[in-house]
């Protein structure tokens, strides 16, 4: 209905995720437990087309809200924004405020340049013998998505225990 120009993004559909190192490196002794352990920033979305509710129950009450809907089609999108970052840039997803750097990608290969800078691309990539010439695309946030069914349910607000509490 609104467009918000300041809200538009670069983004990538992920596809297919692999992993490039080696099964030794990949390996950790268990006598110590320095592992840098990574967050990264998700949030789903989820929308369906009003035609796509097949059943909808509502409790008659208007003192108690509570009902749920069948809905056959529903488009479930998870956005990963990377890793919260204090420097990064901020943006606002479903309501809630995030920051982060988001990913750079190189644009040969796919692969998501890791926070040491790495050089290191894709067998395939044009960019694997001169890793210094490669065009890296920044701030961009990874997103998947998926078609199913939902149940969607209306339930009381935290208000409504307080509320009932004083009534009686």
């Amino acid at each position: 209905m609104w467009s918000d120009a300041g809200q538009l993004r670069t983004m990538i559909r992920l596809r297919q995720v692999m992993a490039t190192t080696s099964d030794r490196d990949s390996r950790f002794g268990d006598d110590s437990e320095e592992r840098n352990a990574s967050f990264f920033q998700r949030s789903l979305l989820v929308g369906f087309e009003p035609e796509y509710r097949e059943k909808t129950y509502l409790v008659s009450d208007p003192e108690f809200p509570f009902g749920f809907e069948y809905i056959t089609r529903s488009n479930f999108r998870e956005v990963n924004l990377g890793e919260r970052s204090q420097i990064g840039t901020g943006v606002t997803i479903g309501g809630e405020n995030f920051n982060t750097k988001g990913f750079k990608i190189c644009t040969g290969c796919g692969k998501a340049i890791d926070r040491n800078e790495s050089k290191e691309h894709g067998i395939a990539c044009r960019y694997r013998s001169q890793p210094d010439r490669a065009k890296i695309e920044n701030v961009l946030y990874l997103y998947r998505e998926f078609e199913s069914e939902a149940i969607r349910f209306l339930l009381p607000d935290e208000t409504f225990c307080r509320d009932l509490a004083t009534r009686s």
